[in-house]
C-alpha cells in the first residue's frame, strides 16, 4: 500500500482531475496557464460526432485556456462583413475573435476565412457560463424556440466554418448543457454549505466545546445515577418527541396554503432546491407522522422490557464502577479515532495521486476539414480510423494538427485502485476491531480481579493495548479480512444491480435482490461473531477462530442472558446518547433562528440556517458516542466475563464467583 502511494505521489497529478486540459495538453489554471483557468471548445458542435464515444476519443475540436468565459454571441462572418464594409481592419471586432496561442488576429497575414478553415480561430461562440472549469452555453434562457437560430447582438446569424447554421436545439445535444447544469448546481449546492460553515464557526466552535462539556456531565452522572439517567433519556425523548411533533404540524398549518413562490418569491421549477424541501407542507407532515411512528414504537419497547431493563442498567451501573477504577479509558477512544481521521486523510490523498497517474495522448487527424462535413452523415467509425497517434512537439507539415485527447497510459491504475479500496476496508476494519480489543482486555482486568479495586492493575489500558499490539494483531487482522471480504462482495452485489438498473429481467433482481440481502445478514452475523471473538481473545488470550467457538458455544447456551438483556443495554445507552444529541439539534436550531434573545444581535446571515444546525447535531452525536461506545463494549464483555464466571465456578469458598455483589444480586 505505500508502495502504491509512493507510485501515486511521483507520477499523479490531482490537477489533471479538478483542472481542465487544452488542446495542447496544457492544464488550464496552472504554471504558465495560471491566468488562464477556463477551457474554451472552438466548434461545441463536433462534440456531438463521437456521441458517448467523445469520453475515449475526445471532443474533435481546438480547446484553448482562456482568462473568462465569453459572455457574448460572436460568428465570424459578422468581422468580416464589418471589415468589408469599412475597407480595413477593425481592432474592436479583432478582439473578440478566439484563437490559438500562437496566433495573434491582429497582427496576423492570414485573413479571418483561412484563420477559420485552418481551425487557428473558432468560426463562433456563444454567451458561456464557467462550469467545473469548462465554458458552456448559457443561452438556454435567452431563447424561446430551440430549433430558431442564432444571432449575435449585431443580428448575423451563427455558422460553422462549412456554413452550417447553429440552433439551440444542437447546442444542447452536442454539450449536454442540462445534464453538466445539474451537475453545476450539486457544486453550487456544496459551496453554499461550506460558505454557512465557514459564516458559523465560531458558533459551531462554541457549540462543539459545549457538546464535550456535556458529554463529560454525562458519563459522570452515569457513573452515579445511572438508572435514573436512563429513566429520564426515556421521558426526555418522549418529551422531545412531543415537541418535535407539535413544531410539525404547526410548520404544515402555517405551510398548507403558502405556495413555494410565496414563501421565498423564486420560481418553483428549481423544486430540487433545499429551501423548497422545508417549505413544503408534505415534508412537515410527512416528518410529524414519522416522530409518531418513533415514539409509539419506543413505548412499545419500554413497556415489554420493563422488567429486563433493570438487568441493563445493573450493567451499566458495573460499567460504570469499571471506568471510574480504570478513569483512563474515556480518553482511549481518542487514539483510534484520530488513527481512523489520519488513515482516511492519507488514503484520499493516495487514492487521488493514483487515479491520477497518466500521460498525455495526442492525435491527428487525416483531411480534418473533409471528414467534418462528412461525419454529419457516417457513423463515427471512419473518425476513429481517421485519427492516430502523434508526437506533442513534432512540427513537421503533416504532424501540423495534433492535439491532446486524453490522459492514457494507465494500464495497471485500475489493479492499483482496487488494491487501495481493499486496504481501505480492511485498514479501517482492523482499526476497529483494535479498539475492541483493547477495551474488552481493559474491563477483562477489572471482571477478573477478585479483590476490586485493589487487584485491578495500575495501568489496565496501557496494559490492555500492549497485549493487543504484541500478541493479537494477527487475529485483529483476520477477523477484520473476513468482514472486509463480506463487505467487498456486497460492494460487488451493488455494482452488478446498478448495471442491472435498466435491465427488464424481474427474475435477475429478485436474486440479485436476494444475495445482496442474505450478504447483509452474513456480515451482521460476523460482526456479532467478531465482537464476541475479541472480547474471548482480550479474556484468554487464544486466537480468533478458538476465540471464535469459545464465545458462540457461551452465547448459545446463555441465549436470553446473552441476547436479551445485552441488546436491551446497548439499546439504553443508545437512548443515552440520543438525548443529548437532540438537545443540541433543538438549541442550536434557535440559536442561528435568532429565537434566543440574548445571541439574536450576532447571530450570522446565512443561507440556510439548518447547514450549521445539522453538521453541529451530527458532530455531537460522534462526540456522545466516542465517549459512550466504550459502555457498548463493556457490557459485551462483562456479560461474557459474568457467562464465564458462571460456568467455570458455582459461588461455593472453593469456587468463589468473581462478579461483583450487585451483579449476583441482579442475575441470581
Amino acid at each position: 500500500m505505500v508502495g502504491c502511494s509512493i507510485i501515486g505521489y511521483i507520477h499523479g497529478n490531482p490537477h489533471k482531475l479538478l483542472l481542465p486540459t487544452d488542446s495542447q495538453g496544457n492544464i488550464c489554471g496552472e504554471g504558465k496557464f495560471s491566468d488562464r483557468p477556463y477551457l474554451v471548445y472552438f466548434d461545441l458542435l463536433q462534440c456531438s460526432v463521437m456521441g458517448l464515444k467523445v469520453i475515449k476519443t475526445g471532443c474533435p475540436t481546438p480547446q484553448v485556456c482562456v482568462k473568462e468565459c465569453p459572455t457574448t454571441n460572436y460568428a465570424f462572418a459578422e468581422t468580416i462583413t464589418l471589415e468589408l464594409n469599412a475597407g480595413r481592419r477593425l481592432i474592436d471586432q479583432r478582439k473578440k475573435m478566439l484563437c490559438k496561442y500562437h496566433i495573434n488576429p491582429l497582427t496576423t497575414e492570414l485573413d479571418i476565412a483561412q484563420l477559420v478553415s485552418k481551425e487557428e480561430c473558432a468560426a463562433y461562440y456563444v454567451k458561456t457560463t464557467p462550469v467545473v472549469g469548462r465554458c458552456i452555453p448559457a443561452i438556454f434562457l435567452d431563447v424561446a424556440d430551440a430549433f430558431e437560430k442564432l444571432v449575435t447582438d449585431g443580428k448575423f446569424t451563427i455558422k460553422q466554418a462549412d456554413g452550417t447554421e447553429i440552433t439551440l436545439f444542437d447546442l444542447d445535444k452536442s454539450s449536454g448543457f442540462l445534464g453538466k447544469h445539474m451537475y453545476a448546481n450539486y457544486f453550487q449546492s456544496v459551496f453554499v454549505v461550506f460558505k454557512d460553515l465557514a459564516q458559523s464557526w465560531r458558533f459551531m466552535a462554541v457549540g462543539t466545546a459545549l457538546i464535550v462539556l456535556l458529554s463529560v456531565i454525562w458519563i459522570v452522572l452515569i457513573r452515579w445515577i445511572a438508572g435514573i439517567l436512563v429513566w429520564i433519556s426515556i421521558l426526555g425523548l418522549f418529551a422531545a418527541g412531543g415537541v418535535g411533533i407539535y413544531h410539525s404540524f404547526t410548520k404544515y398549518m402555517k405551510l398548507k396554503d403558502v405556495t413555494v413562490t410565496v414563501a421565498f418569491g423564486i420560481s418553483e421549477s428549481f423544486s430540487n432546491n433545499w429551501d423548497f424541501v422545508i417549505s413544503s407542507e408534505y415534508t412537515w407532515l410527512t416528518f410529524g407522522i414519522l416522530v409518531i411512528l418513533l415514539l409509539v414504537i419506543l413505548l412499545l419497547v419500554v413497556l415489554c422490557t420493563c422488567s429486563k431493563i433493570q438487568l441493563a442498567v445493573a450493567l451499566i451501573k458495573e460499567c460504570s464502577r469499571a471506568m471510574g477504577h480504570m478513569f483512563s479509558i474515556l480518553a482511549w477512544p481518542l487514539i483510534p479515532f484520530v488513527m481512523l481521521i489520519a488513515f482516511c486523510v492519507y488514503w484520499l490523498a493516495s487514492f487521488i495521486f493514483i487515479s491520477t497517474i497518466s500521460r498525455p495522448e495526442y492525435y491527428k487527424t487525416i483531411n480534418r476539414t473533409i471528414n467534418r462535413t462528412i461525419n454529419r452523415t457516417k457513423d463515427d467509425f471512419t473518425y476513429i480510423l481517421d485519427r492516430i497517434p502523434c508526437k506533442e512537439n513534432d512540427l513537421s507539415e503533416e504532424n501540423k494538427i495534433c492535439e491532446f485527447v486524453k490522459y492514457g497510459g494507465k494500464e495497471y491504475v485500475t489493479y492499483m485502485q482496487v488494491f487501495m479500496c481493499v486496504m481501505l476496508f480492511w485498514i479501517i476494519n482492523f482499526i476497529i476491531a483494535l479498539n475492541e480489543v483493547v477495551v474488552s482486555g481493559s474491563f477483562s482486568s477489572y471482571y477478573w480481579a477478585f479483590h476490586k479495586p485493589k487487584d485491578i492493575p495500575n495501568f489496565p489500558v496501557a496494559a490492555s493495548c500492549w497485549r493487543a499490539f504484541r500478541y493479537h494483531v494477527g487475529s485483529i487482522a483476520f477477523g477484520s479480512l473476513i468482514i472486509t471480504l463480506v463487505q467487498l462482495i456486497r460492494v460487488l452485489l451493488e455494482t452488478v444491480e446498478s448495471r442491472l438498473k435498466n435491465a427488464k429481467n424481474a427474475a435477475a433482481k429478485l436474486v440479485m435482490k436476494c444475495f445482496k440481502w442474505c450478504f447483509w445478514c452474513l456480515e451482521k452475523v460476523l460482526k456479532q461473531l467478531s465482537s464476541t471473538a475479541y472480547v474471548m481473545i482480550a479474556m484468554h488470550g487464544t486466537n480468533f477462530c478458538v476465540s471464535a467457538k469459545d464465545g458462540l458455544k457461551l452465547r448459545l447456551t446463555n441465549v436470553v442472558s446473552s441476547v436479551v438483556v445485552e441488546s436491551i443495554s446497548k439499546f439504553m445507552i443508545f437512548i443515552c446518547k440520543m438525548l443529548p444529541t437532540v438537545i443540541m439539534y433543538f438549541v442550536s436550531s434557535a440559536w442561528f433562528q435568532g429565537n434566543i434573545p440574548v445571541f439574536k444581535a450576532d447571530v450570522p446571515v446565512l443561507n440556510n440556517y439548518l447547514n450549521p444546525v445539522i453538521c453541529l447535531t451530527i458532530t455531537s452525536y460522534i462526540i456522545v458516542s466516542i465517549f459512550l461506545n466504550e459502555y457498548g463494549m463493556g457490557v459485551s464483555t462483562l456479560l461474557l466475563c459474568f457467562l464465564k464466571d458462571k460456568e467455570i465456578n458455582d459461588g461455593s469458598k472453593d469456587k468463589p464467583y468473581y462478579m461483583t455483589k450487585t451483579l449476583q444480586e441482579h442475575f441470581s
